[in-house]
């Protein structure tokens, strides 16, 4: 989890707005500062790549899952900015299996880009005077833009503004990612396919360093998730979050126990404390939620 904030042409508060971005990477944070100002806020996992990349200028938020096959870069950002190149196109974003928000500054157009289910998150404000973009809303609250000028990037649109006129330009992504090339009549064969898709979207998450955190409820879902990165051979801690003494904690434990996990407890009292609680919430779609 990185975080990214840029403006251009705009007068705002940039080093509250960083700030409030500071927790989402903590082993680097670097800007570039001129007409358009960029901030990287590195989280680093695969690497330690800082940001913003120049040549064109660049900053993500990231997880690409087939980053091999992009090139050569010291990590998935790195080949990521090297896969775009000098302009955004669909097409190689199409070619990008993983999740990802980015800023590309080339010329003179500033590219906004998620990937297309949404998972990484991007806000932006967007007037006659300049754009603005951060992987939070409340970055850009605390810079000090108007609730309701700042809207959350559409997951199927590609942002393009022009940096001489001001002018943005919103591309739409077709959603075509799920083909069927045969309908499965068959139970078993049903089932086997499900459990090769869940094996193969388990195993390219792992990072290189093998190690796993996950969050554990006990379910039946992280349960199978558990134990699908366990015969890939990783080294997971799961984490379990709730109020103290409840059936679902000892749910959790029953569970961990059971795979053979030394599972990790963090207890929250929620008992006046909704606005903090809400605070922290910086989805606001169900989803995410």
């Amino acid at each position: 989890m990185c975080g990214i904030y840029g403006a251009h042409n705009l007068s705002l508060n940039h080093d509250a707005a960083q700030q409030a971005l500071r927790h989402r990477g903590c082993d680097a944070t670097n800007t570039y500062d001129d007409e358009l100002i960029l901030t990287h806020h590195l989280h680093a996992v695969n690497n330690h790549v800082e940001q913003p990349f120049s040549q064109p200028l660049f900053a993500t938020n990231c997880e690409i899952y087939n980053a091999d096959s992009l090139g050569d870069g010291a990590n998935d950002a790195a080949k990521l900015h090297d896969h775009l190149g000098t302009t955004v196109t669909t097409d190689k974003l199409d070619e990008l299996d993983g999740v990802y928000a980015f800023a590309h500054a080339s010329e003179t157009t500033i590219t906004l880009a998620r990937d297309i289910l949404g998972v990484k998150p991007l806000w932006y404000y967007h007037g006659d005077d300049g754009l603005a973009f951060a992987s939070e809303r409340k970055a850009l609250l605390k810079a000090g833009l108007p609730a309701d000028t700042i809207s959350e990037l559409h997951p199927r649109h590609i942002l393009r503004y022009d940096t001489e006129t001001h002018e943005l330009q919103r591309q739409h992504r077709g959603f075509d990612l799920i083909t069927q090339d045969e309908t499965l009549t068959d139970e078993d064969d049903a089932a086997d396919a499900a459990l090769h898709a869940l094996r193969s979207a388990v195993e390219k998450r792992i990072p290189p360093s093998q190690n796993v955190a996950l969050l554990f409820s006990g379910g039946i879902d992280s349960a199978i998730i558990a134990r699908l990165l366990d015969e890939h051979g990783a080294d997971i801690t799961p984490y379990y979050a709730g109020v103290p003494g409840s059936d679902e904690e000892q749910k959790a434990r029953r569970a961990a126990d059971d795979l053979g996990l030394d599972l990790t407890t963090q207890h929250v009292n929620v008992d006046g404390r909704v606005e903090d609680v809400a605070a922290l919430i910086a989805a606001t779609h169900s989803v995410q939620l």
